[in-house]
């Protein structure tokens, strides 16, 4: 044993160094903390196979600054692992596998406790807060302090800069971002848009944009994940169009003598919606920004001082409520072919219904012939290979033939079709091109499904076949 061990034992003894806390059957003695790091000793009884018991001195250093760290038993350093911090560091635990039954060292109390120890005024919560994000991830049932120390340690010290920023740590349980974190603590890159894998104008973005959720009384900033995987997407030119829209409702609430920021920011107007329409994810959520990418409409800003203001002040309708209808009656103006019409009605609701009525008088048309535009679009997909012809449908009704005869649902696949929102081919033998046989969908350039009669699995021949199809035409096979 060394002599530190013994001489600080010594101190114990003697009185001479100070109790700080005592958790369950551990007494602490705190030698110092800093905002990125602690030092203790800790003292307790452990029982032997032989049932000896024999007193543990253990010395613990956390320095997240200079990534040094180390746990000492008795004066010899052991590895730093979940076994060894369990001894010295509370956590919740399903039974009593260190100190006594029921024992506070044993439930979240005296994990708290712990960490209020070693914590300072600058990073109070902080650690509290890394074992609610990284004590526990994927299937991992427990949130374990050890394992989120090592973690944070280890993996993802630069969690601490986003935390001291004030922004929510909890966007480290993405996937996407916590590879960025995690890159980023590995090379030691010290600045926080280094961190978020953004440049400095793309963080500054984020942060004023961010959301303002009341998480708790620490963070300032939520970023969602879908900020900081998509942000890079934006050139300076959707940057001063996003800004320009928060200008316009400014101006716009002068005019109108209105507060109108707060539902546009609320409802569909927040930096995530418009990242969406800029990275084409327009079917996971309807939005203005959506509205004027789809339809590529003429005047943006007169628009959203229709939906926003006139339609709420004059029609009695929400930004959401207007958003919604004024998306159908657009979308129905445009599929009927209409060279003109009004777009900004004084009665949208009643525009909308007159307009649905002629809709549904002409709507299988207009699904038909958008089906045939859509796949006179890849016509360039038919193939021959190995003895099969890949062929393109020519209407609806052959989706209808397909699916009857192979007893599947294709049929209900058209309005996916017209809408360009997939692509469908029929897998047919050379020599019988007229007898449906394999049914084929193709999205964003992957074959994704391919199923033959009573939707049975392909036969290898067949799956061989789509693969030479596939590499011939650069698409991806996920089935």
């Amino acid at each position: 044993m060394s002599k530190d061990f013994k001489k600080i034992i010594e101190l114990i003894k003697a009185g001479k160094m100070e109790k700080t806390l005592t958790i369950g059957h551990v007494d602490y003695y705190e030698v110092e903390k800093t905002p990125y790091s602690f030092r203790f000793y800790a003292l307790f009884e452990e029982e032997s196979n032989l049932g000896v018991s024999r007193e543990i001195l253990t010395e613990m250093l956390y320095d997240l600054r200079y990534k040094e760290y180390y746990i000492k038993r008795n004066g010899r350093e052991v590895s730093f692992n979940i076994k060894n911090i369990d001894t010295v560091v509370p956590r919740v635990t399903m039974g009593s596998k260190y100190g006594p039954v029921g024992s506070i060292f044993n439930r979240k109390q005296g994990m708290e406790m712990f960490f209020k120890m070693v914590e300072v005024e600058e990073n109070e919560g902080m650690y509290n807060e890394m074992i609610e994000v990284i004590g526990s991830l994927g299937n991992e049932q427990l949130n374990m302090a050890s394992r989120a120390l090592i973690r944070l340690m280890i993996s993802y010290n630069k969690l601490e800069l986003l935390y001291k920023a004030g922004i929510d740590i909890s966007i480290v349980q993405s996937v996407g971002v916590r590879d960025r974190i995690e890159e980023a603590s590995k090379n030691n890159k010290g600045k926080l848009h280094q961190v978020l894998g953004l440049t400095k104008s793309q963080l500054k973005l984020a942060l004023e944009f961010s959301s303002k959720r009341p998480v708790n009384e620490h963070y300032k900033h939520y970023i969602r994940p879908i900020t900081i995987r998509y942000i890079d997407e934006l050139d300076k030119k959707d940057i001063d169009m996003f800004r320009m829209f928060r200008t316009t409702i400014k101006n716009l609430e002068e005019k109108y003598l209105t507060d109108r920021m707060d539902e546009f920011i609320e409802v569909y107007g927040g930096l995530d919606d418009f990242l969406y329409s800029k990275v084409g994810r327009r079917d996971w959520v309807t939005n203005f920004y959506n509205l004027i990418t789809q339809f590529n409409h003429p005047n943006p800003k007169k628009l959203l001082e229709y939906l926003l203001f006139e339609c709420y002040l004059s029609q009695g309708l929400s930004f959401r409520g207007a958003i919604q209808v004024y998306t159908d009656y657009y979308r129905m103006c445009t599929d009927m072919q209409y060279v003109k019409f009004d777009r900004y009605p004084k009665y949208l609701k009643t525009y909308h219904d007159i307009v649905a009525r002629n809709y549904n008088l002409v709507k299988d048309e207009v699904t038909s012939r958008k089906f045939k535009e859509a796949t006179e679009s890849y016509k360039g997909l038919e193939d021959e290979v190995k003895g099969y012809k890949l062929i393109v449908p020519n209407d609806s009704d052959d989706l209808v033939y397909e699916g009857n005869l192979l007893q599947q649902c294709v049929a209900s696949y058209v309005k996916n079709v017209a809408n360009n929102k997939t692509r469908i081919l029929f897998l047919r033998e050379e020599e019988k091109e007229d007898e449906p046989l394999v049914t084929v969908e193709i999205k964003e350039d992957k074959v994704v499904q391919a199923r033959g009669h009573s939707n049975r699995v392909i036969y290898p021949e067949e799956l061989e076949a789509l693969k030479s199809f596939a590499k011939r035409k650069e698409l991806e096979v996920k089935i």
